[in-house]
């Protein structure tokens, strides 16, 4: 029988018209190893302006994309014409099946492209966040008026220092000058940290922020590892280790799995995820201010609580609920300017979010599920990078990465 290894984890102290073609812009010519490891920092080296060095560097962006087997990657030197290029070509037969798996947000003014294709760890409390922002907000007795909110986990936003698709968006919607056209209002943004750098997600919050200075709430949920995981690549110990033991299946790995067992996933002596720790940080736009001040961390407008190892939540609960107030005084002036009758608005008035927005105990299950498929992505696709007669392939024809019960 398989034993299952552990080691202990320390806790912690449109652009219209898109072309078919690439338009040089910036004359860089992309140059990359042969193969990009996850969470790569890739650039550019300046050579003179070329058509076809600049379609290179894109289908070169498009062909890493392609391989299964990164989570991050930054891009440098991306001119906003490569970056257009990239989302046409996307959009095509040829690459619409990794829609599925891939976020890409670009920096306009530093000409940054990062992509990311989001792990089970990743979207695990994010999912328990927008299911239960969502039966929240379908609360709020508006559904008879011009208005609506959703919350949506892949509405792109397309803004002039900022495009990408956020983890969580929440938007308003009313009624345009047109009849039948609705307008959308981007009100909150939550993004969440695990493969890339807490550093690159709160850029792109303060991003969000300059964008959309009516932004009611922004925040981020951090999931901090015990160390940046890197590929077993070709240490011949580990390799050994690997190809003495038949591939297993998703479900004999997900076996080993426990509620409290998941800091620290190791098996055949190689450790495919380590946490430390998971924390939510908030913030919310103060009446009277013009946007949120993401570098201000007072009390009335910021919030910092952690998920694991200790669950601590009523400061983040708070600070939920009056996101939820704020969106509710909106929604009554948007009512109160498209002239809707006194005792719809004050239907909506009396309304008030429940006491708890957020299931912590539901988190943690998440949570854990998250680390045990996560690892087992990352241990499947390594395998599926090596040599035809490894061990490894013994059952490939019966398991898909990502897709195996």
């Amino acid at each position: 029988m398989r034993k299952k290894h552990w080691k202990a984890s320390p806790l912690p102290s449109t652009q219209k018209g898109l072309p078919t073609h690439v338009m040089p812009r910036d004359g860089r010519v992309f140059s990359v190893p042969p193969t990009i490891e996850s969470g790569a920092l890739v650039t550019q080296q300046k050579t003179p302006p070329s058509q076809v060095s600049t379609l290179a560097k894109c289908k070169k962006i498009l062909q890493d994309l392609s391989s299964p087997q990164w989570e991050h990657i930054v891009y440098e030197c991306v001119s906003l014409s490569n970056y257009i290029y990239i989302m046409y070509r996307l959009e095509s037969d040829e690459y619409r099946k990794m829609w599925n798996r891939l976020k890409l947000t670009f920096f306009i003014d530093s000409q940054c492209l990062m992509a990311l294709s989001p792990t089970a760890a990743h979207e695990s409390v994010l999912k328990v966040v927008l299911t239960d922002l969502t039966n929240i907000l379908d609360t709020i007795p508006i559904h008879t008026t011009t208005i609506s909110c959703d919350i949506s986990a892949s509405a792109a936003h397309q803004g002039s220092s900022i495009r990408g698709v956020p983890d969580l968006m929440v938007q308003m919607w009313q009624e345009g000058h047109n009849v039948g056209s609705l307008l959308p209002q981007m009100i909150w943004v939550i993004e969440s940290v695990f493969s890339q750098s807490d550093h690159d997600t709160t850029d792109k919050l303060l991003h969000y922020v300059e964008d959309i200075p009516g932004l009611l709430v922004v925040g981020k949920l951090l999931l901090k590892q015990a160390t940046p995981f890197r590929s077993p690549g070709s240490d011949e110990s580990i390799v050994r280790d690997l190809q003495s033991s038949e591939l297993m299946s998703r479900a004999e790995w997900t076996s080993y799995a426990s509620a409290e067992g998941f800091t620290s996933v190791t098996m055949d002596s190689y450790t495919w995820f380590s946490l430390t720790s998971v924390e939510f940080h908030l913030w919310i736009h103060k009446p009277g201010e013009l946007k949120i001040r993401m570098h201000c961390l007072d009390e009335d407008s910021y919030a910092y609580r952690m998920i694991y190892p200790n669950v601590a939540f009523d400061n983040v609960k708070n600070t939920f609920w009056c996101g939820l107030e704020l969106t509710k005084t909106l929604i009554l002036a948007t009512l109160g300017n498209l002239e809707e009758d006194k005792a719809l608005l004050d239907c909506v008035g009396n309304w008030t979010p429940p006491p708890r927005i957020i299931n912590p105990d539901k988190c943690l299950k998440a949570l854990s599920k998250g680390a045990w498929a996560t690892s087992y992505d990352r241990y499947f696709d390594w395998c599926k990078k090596q040599e035809p007669e490894s061990p490894c392939d013994v059952r490939h024809s019966t398991c898909t990465s990502r897709n195996c019960t």
